[in-house]
């Protein structure tokens, strides 16, 4: 019997499986958003999550709080984009606030709700197809949409080790995330400690300033630097730049060069080596030419943002991500692409301008402009003051920071095995294809 079929309207599955409504394996919530004036950022009351641009690869990332939720979610509950565009899946960490643009979904039988996340990330396209086709923007998933969703029922065994296949594969990913958040930190902890408090090892791998390191004072940063040290322009470091491109969907004679485009909603993921949204599309030779990015290039993120995301994310561009990516890239026509001399490490100028963003001095260099804010990069070039250390240190500051920068690259690269593995077995699993017995 495990290896009969039967037709259904969603498809071939087993014949000891069941076709069933979403209603019979879910309690389903939908959101509803609070007073804006109970809204905060300095983390009162619940987690509030509106929509999908709080969503992360599997877990939203907190950016607001609510102190009066109106509709709440509980911890492990799978949470769904139902407004346009609609169909994202994520799961809660923790009990959390949720607005008008999401519903959550609790198992009814289950302790956990993992089978349930991968059966709506299954079933993510027939979603997006319950309101494409209206005509306008505003469109939404309704709760008789999702309480009439049509889903298989494995039986409740199997459901459990489905979920146990599946998240045993995204936890290794999310242990890989962590361990790489562990990095980046490490890595800015050694960056402020060399050019913040300049507490680096002198020749004889002792501290400068605890022995007798000599200081003196740069009128252009209004403090004090190690004496050999020198404070020039981010221009005066950048050799070449140049805005993006975005090319063609499809291959014209025009433009026969394939080749990704890497755009600012791109950076958090691929900065973990997230690589599948990145789309692949086709440009002109001239304009790949000049566009195409090389080790260690940084983008910039020069147009876009929204409340709460200022524009200036930026991304230094590994040689493992270029490796995945088969050595084609190209940034997006709202970023840069800044190539450095090398007078500067490139690993200093990457947390520097990470360092602006995470503190919010980036905002010095947003101009709005019709709901849409731009980035002043040309007076950014001429106004952000960079240190520039001796040799010595510069190279000694490379040498650490690339073992720990290639540890992120290579846990990225590991990660997209990882989950290209999750990806072929999905659809297996959640159609009966493959059976756990």
């Amino acid at each position: 019997m495990e290896n009969e079929f039967k037709d259904t309207e969603i498809g071939k599955i087993p014949v000891d499986w069941e076709i069933g409504e979403l209603k019979d394996l879910a309690n389903i919530t939908m959101g509803q958003s609070p007073p804006s004036k109970t809204y905060n950022e300095c983390g009162e009351g619940l987690p509030f999550f509106q929509g999908r641009k709080d969503f992360g690869l599997k877990y939203p990332t907190v950016t607001m709080w609510c102190n009066e939720p109106k509709k709440t979610a509980e911890k492990g509950d799978v949470l769904i984009s139902v407004r346009a565009p609609v169909g994202d899946i994520n799961m809660s960490i923790q009990k959390c606030c949720i607005g008008r643009g999401l519903a959550s979904l609790t198992h009814k039988v289950l302790d956990d709700n993992e089978f349930l996340y991968y059966l709506m990330k299954e079933s993510e396209k027939r979603l997006v197809g319950m309101y494409e086709g209206t005509g306008t923007v505003f469109s939404a998933v309704t709760k008789n949409d999702l309480t009439t969703f049509t889903i298989p029922f494995p039986p409740l065994e199997e459901q459990q080790k489905i979920a146990q296949i599946l998240s045993s594969i995204d936890d290794k990913i999310e242990n890989n995330n962590q361990q790489n958040k562990i990095l980046e930190e490490t890595a800015n902890s050694i960056f402020k400690e060399w050019f913040v408090d300049f507490n680096f090892l002198n020749e004889d791998g002792l501290s400068y300033l605890e022995n007798g390191g000599e200081m003196e004072f740069n009128e252009d940063l209004g403090s004090e630097i190690p004496k050999d040290w020198k404070v020039g322009k981010l221009r005066d470091v950048v050799d070449y730049y140049i805005g993006g491109g975005w090319g063609k969907e499809e291959k014209e004679n025009d433009f026969p060069q394939d080749a990704f485009v890497i755009r600012g909603t791109d950076i958090p993921n691929a900065r973990y080596g997230g690589i599948k949204d990145i789309p692949l599309r086709y440009h002109k030779e001239s304009n790949y030419a000049s566009r195409t990015i090389k080790p260690f290039d940084i983008v910039l993120e020069v147009s876009g943002g929204s409340k709460g995301q200022p524009v200036g994310r930026s991304l230094m561009i590994l040689p493992e991500l270029l490796n995945q990516l088969d050595n084609k890239l190209i940034c997006a026509s709202f970023c840069k692409l800044m190539r450095l001399k090398d007078i500067i490490s490139p690993y200093y100028v990457d947390l520097f301008i990470k360092d602006l963003y995470s503190t919010e001095k980036i905002m010095l260099y947003q101009q709005q402009s019709t709901g849409i804010s731009n980035f002043k990069f040309e007076f950014f070039l001429d106004d952000v003051n960079v240190i520039i250390p001796n040799e010595r240190i510069k190279e000694q500051f490379n040498d650490i920071l690339k073992d720990i920068y290639s540890k992120i690259g290579q846990n990225g690269i590991q990660s997209q095995i990882l989950a290209k593995k999750r990806d072929l077995l999905l659809p297996k699993l959640m159609n009966g294809e493959i059976r756990l017995k």
